[in-house]
């Protein structure tokens, strides 16, 4: 392999590895949202019909970001290819970064309102126990 493969092959694993970990988190963090924090604001928030429709949006929000998500990982696989597979792959990258900058905006001007409201230390009480998994498990490519 010539040098200039050995570093374009290395890049595209750098970047496959780090989006395992990215992307991994950004999933689990969602997940984490979806199944226990957004169940106990709507919970401590009563009748907040407002705040029920900013996490619905942000619920939305977190499945067209793993379809994102899942688009970057299946185009990371194919490097690193040729200039077509690099360009595929920089522009799933950008596409996931305008989305999720676009929504950690949102969530941090709408959310951050009811979650400064919750008690400093939260027990066991007031966090709802997350659902069981579905039987299929985690999401997958």
């Amino acid at each position: 392999m010539t040098e200039p493969a050995r570093r374009t092959d290395d890049q595209g694993w750098a970047l496959r590895r780090f989006c395992a970990g990215f992307c991994g988190a950004v999933h689990g963090h969602h997940a984490t949202e979806d199944r226990v924090l957004f169940p106990m604001l709507l919970r401590r928030s009563g009748t907040d019909g407002a705040l029920g429709g900013v996490i619905d949006r942000l619920g939305a929000e977190h499945r067209t970001l793993t379809a994102h998500l899942h688009r970057v990982e299946r185009a990371l696989d194919d490097l690193p290819g040729d200039a077509a597979a690099r360009a595929a792959a920089a522009g799933a990258m950008a596409r996931l970064s305008d989305q999720l900058e676009a929504h950690l905006r949102f969530e941090e001007e709408r959310l951050a309102p009811a979650l400064n409201a919750l008690p400093r230390d939260v027990s066991s009480a007031v966090v709802p126990a997350p659902p069981r998994p579905e039987a299929s498990g985690s999401p997958g490519r």
